[in-house]
């Protein structure tokens, strides 16, 4: 019934047990879907030296929502997805109806200096590895790609109350966005009074601390994850609303 619990049971002494936190944990995946790569487009001639900046990877999500015909949308974004789910929100603010943000930040400094030595983010960093070679269709190296990124994270995002202040209210926009701030209480990746801050700039937004996960609550504890993103996205927007 508990879901994301590790405990180690010594059959020598028939007694002792040593719980894992689910915060120390990086469970499998279950099955997924096989990939369908039969809408990807060749990129060979694109400019893969071009650098990566969260204003570009929002500029994709909108020429993809363009594309689709999908006027407005929800986002449920995860780390870099958070960071981009708040410029969705700064930028196309009329695109947005609501915005799930967990794990984001606005500046580099609030990165944790010790997340890189985290077991669980190593070997998080091992699967990205291993899931970039399988499943990328660039041809570029995996390190490449880690260079472009690690160069992005040494200066963005920058953003201050400033920036979140362009996120409109619904006190006195019906309008707004909907806006969750996420995190997990064990959140190792940026500090951990970073999710308090956005949320206290973000005028109207609310603030969700899961309990017992760390950056990677959706692996982690994947049942109240999804209850929690159940909840926001059949949320009403207005008090009487079914």
């Amino acid at each position: 019934m508990v879901s994301g619990l590790s405990i180690k049971v010594d059959a020598r002494a028939g007694k002792s047990c040593e719980y894992i936190a689910p915060w120390q944990t990086l469970p499998e995946l279950p099955p997924m879907p096989k990939a369908n790569f039969e809408g990807t487009a060749p990129i060979d001639g694109i400019d893969l030296c071009r650098p990566l900046t969260y204003d570009l990877m929002t500029e994709d999500v909108i020429g993809l929502m363009d594309h689709l015909g999908i006027d407005k949308f929800s986002t449920v974004g995860w780390s870099d997805g958070a960071c981009i789910s708040f410029d969705l929100a700064m930028n196309f603010t009329s695109r947005l109806d609501r915005s799930f943000s967990f794990g984001g930040t606005y500046s580099p400094e609030n990165i944790n200096a010790t997340a890189a030595e985290s077991p669980v983010f190593l070997e998080y960093m091992e699967r990205v590895q291993e899931e970039y070679k399988k499943n990328s269709p660039s041809k570029g190296s995996f390190h490449a790609f880690e260079e472009r990124m690690n160069t992005m994270w040494g200066s963005l995002p920058d953003w201050d109350a400033i920036s979140f202040a362009k996120i409109p209210t619904r006190y006195s926009d019906p309008n707004a966005p909907i806006m969750w701030v996420v995190d997990g209480d064990s959140e190792e990746a940026v500090t951990r009074s970073t999710p308090g801050e956005i949320h206290s700039w973000i005028w109207g937004s609310d603030l969700v601390i899961l309990p017992g996960v760390s950056h990677f609550a959706f692996m982690q504890d994947p049942e109240t994850f999804n209850v929690m993103v159940e909840r926001f996205l059949e949320m009403p927007r207005f008090p009487g609303e079914l």
